[in-house]
């Protein structure tokens, strides 16, 4: 399982770096001068009273959209999906076959509510809440900072009573699975958003790929507080 898991987490190094060399933009900043010159040239991208009435909606629509299932609790064959999906982390979702290319392995409601996940989080980055000058790039950090926010807030997993370490290895294992598909959600919005526009095709299966890999990891993670803990 361990050397499964390394030569995922090798695919999924790749995969984040070509999807980021994908997003970044044109030149680079060649001193530290410079950087001091463009942190202090930047500007805020939505005030501090519609950051958090954005963050309190986001979260209230995350709540109905029922997500957390297929985001923490999937009925789905991780492992056999990731597989079969690999050679196609470059294609546009949107144009896969999935039935046929999972067959068995497909789950409708899964790959909807992964859809509907990408939906909501594309439609925090384009809030009217922002100010109307701020561009999606500039918006980035704000943007992940929202969506852990809500990935915080919206699903804790139940902890049994076990050994003392036991709490703590679920909450660094959760912690570290909501980091991660923030991450890979946040770099497949931004760079949707420069290659398409708010109109375009949407997302890689590439996306789709490292929130599996997420999903596989944490699994991982969760077996080994269980078993390090003997419960």
């Amino acid at each position: 399982m361990k050397n499964k898991i390394f030569s995922i987490a090798l695919s999924f190094t790749v995969l984040f770096s070509l999807i980021i060399t994908s997003c970044s933009s044109d030149g680079d900043v060649s001193s530290k001068s410079d950087a001091k010159i463009l942190l202090r040239e930047e500007k805020p991208v939505i005030s501090a009273e519609n950051l958090e009435l954005l963050k309190q909606q986001a979260l209230r629509e995350y709540l109905a959209l029922n997500l957390n299932e297929a985001l923490f609790e999937p009925r789905a064959n991780l492992q056999s999906v990731y597989d079969k999906l690999l050679p196609y982390e470059r294609e546009n979702l949107s144009s896969l076959n999935l039935p046929v290319i999972l067959g068995s392995d497909y789950n409708a409601d899964y790959f909807n509510k992964l859809n509907e996940f990408l939906a909501f989080s594309a439609r925090i980055a384009n809030s009217e809440l922002f100010y109307r000058d701020s561009s999606i790039q500039s918006r980035e950090r704000t943007i992940g900072d929202i969506l852990l926010f809500v990935l915080e807030n919206g699903y804790q997993a139940t902890v049994s009573s076990c050994g003392p370490g036991y709490a703590p290895c679920v909450r660094t294992a959760e912690r570290n699975h909501k980091i991660r598909m923030q991450q890979a959600t946040l770099t497949a919005v931004i760079s949707t958003a420069i290659s398409f526009g708010a109109g375009g095709p949407g997302a890689t299966a590439g996306w789709v790929i490292a929130m599996i890999y997420s999903g596989i990891q944490y699994d991982s993670d969760m077996q080994d507080c269980w078993e390090s803990n003997g419960c």
